[in-house]
């Protein structure tokens, strides 16, 4: 997928790096001055790329655009796909000079160190936590971010919306890398008279896609057991404070601890101080609450963390204008999950806890280069030395002249 990625960027290139004439001010104009922009690399990029997507958020995207603005780059795949890692370093070592590309593995102190280098740019995609963490390594150095970060991802389903389409789409969504996408449907936000129907239709969908899921080898496991156990801690947390819990395919089916497999599971109204509402799922889990007012809905949205994104499903016009216009979120997508985020022309990333700065298309380009202002003046223009004094009253009368007139 991310060949097209370098395809587009390809395409694309000549027309972005033309210099850009700049329609200067009047007080610029009557001096003469000409400006253009030139678009230059920044230097040296450092990417440090996730394990939820090793590939696609390595040597994809993030790599592609970056040389493609004429970067040198530092790759620091996660150390948590070791295997994955080492063949990225294998295939970029196999295709660039060490000095166009390189590639560091490792853990622990390599991490640390590497987000510790003077880079010109850092981009990483990860956790809030992981990206508060780099940008206090950072700090000394001054070094800028892009920072591809998660949250928790609202989905409202609208009174009048397709529950049978909504569902599925959801569902099939969240099942992609067992919700393990930073994209993907955190919870979800649904009328009080559809939610029991919610349920029971996710049940039947669930059931027929993963009879069994315990060994499903089609079925994603969690990435290592510190997650594993987090997910299964938000479960138990739950039952605890006595929060309804619904595993939704076989409610006997024991868990695959081999292979870290969780079936997919609903916690109906967990209270907000629960750990699954307090942090980004990242699983297969689904927190399934109930809202009566829209307008109320959008104040305790904007009262959260902006939200890397947001979903809407129903066909109520007002409804999505109100979504659109009165929240903030990296991105939206109206009546399905995640599409805001995989077309190359489309700008990706997130505001705040999600984020900082958009890639992809365009905005990639910009991202990985510095724009720099080149003015020109006329030596034989003799307005250039009207700054300069004395300062006689015809200069006075000249600058006035060439204020705007309010």
């Amino acid at each position: 997928m991310f060949l097209s990625d370098y395809n587009y960027f390809k395409k694309k290139l000549p027309e972005w790096m033309k210099p850009e004439d700049v329609e200067t001010g009047e007080m610029f104009k009557a001096g003469g001055v000409k400006v253009k922009i030139l678009h230059q690399p920044l230097g040296v990029v450092g990417i440090v790329a996730p394990w939820n997507g090793p590939i696609g958020l390595s040597i994809g995207a993030p790599l592609g655009q970056a040389l493609a603005a004429g970067n040198r780059v530092i790759l620091k795949p996660s150390s948590k796909t070791p295997q994955t890692s080492a063949l990225i370093k294998e295939m970029v070592e196999a295709a660039f000079d060490p000095t166009e590309v390189a590639v560091f593995l490792g853990s622990g102190e390599v991490n640390d160190a590497f987000c510790s280098l003077p880079f010109d740019k850092i981009m990483l995609t990860g956790s809030p936590r992981v990206g508060r963490e780099v940008l206090a390594r950072m700090a000394d150095n001054m070094v800028p971010a892009i920072l591809e970060l998660g949250g928790k991802n609202p989905v409202i389903i609208g009174k009048e919306a397709d529950l049978d389409y909504a569902v599925e789409t959801i569902w099939g969504a969240k099942m992609l890398n067992s919700g393990q996408i930073c994209v993907n449907a955190d919870h979800v936000f649904i009328p009080p008279d559809k939610q029991e129907a919610f349920i029971n239709k996710s049940r039947t969908v669930l059931s027929k896609w993963f009879p069994v899921v315990k060994d499903d080898p089609t079925y994603t496991a969690i990435i290592n057991d510190a997650n594993y156990r987090r997910l299964l801690g938000y479960i138990a947390e739950a039952k605890k404070k006595g929060v309804r819990v619904e595993q939704l395919t076989n409610p006997n089916e024991p868990l695959s601890t081999r292979f870290r497999q969780i079936p997919p599971t609903i916690i109906v109204n967990p209270p907000e101080d629960l750990g699954v509402m307090r942090d980004e799922v990242f699983g297969p889990l689904m927190p399934v609450l109930v809202y009566e007012n829209l307008d109320a809905l959008i104040d305790l949205i904007n009262h959260r963390p902006r939200p890397l994104a947001l979903y809407y499903f129903g066909i109520d016009q007002n409804n999505i204008k109100a979504l659109e216009e009165r929240t903030t979120a990296g991105g939206m997508t109206i009546n399905d999950i995640m599409q805001q985020s995989w077309d190359e022309n489309v700008p990706f990333g997130g505001i705040g806890n999600s984020g900082m700065g958009k890639y992809h298309g365009h905005d990639g380009f910009l991202c990985f280069t510095t724009n720099k202002a080149i003015a020109y003046q006329n030596p034989k223009n003799p307005m250039r030395t009207m700054f300069h004094p004395p300062y006689t009253e015809e200069k006075l009368a000249m600058v006035k002249g060439m204020l705007p007139k309010v």
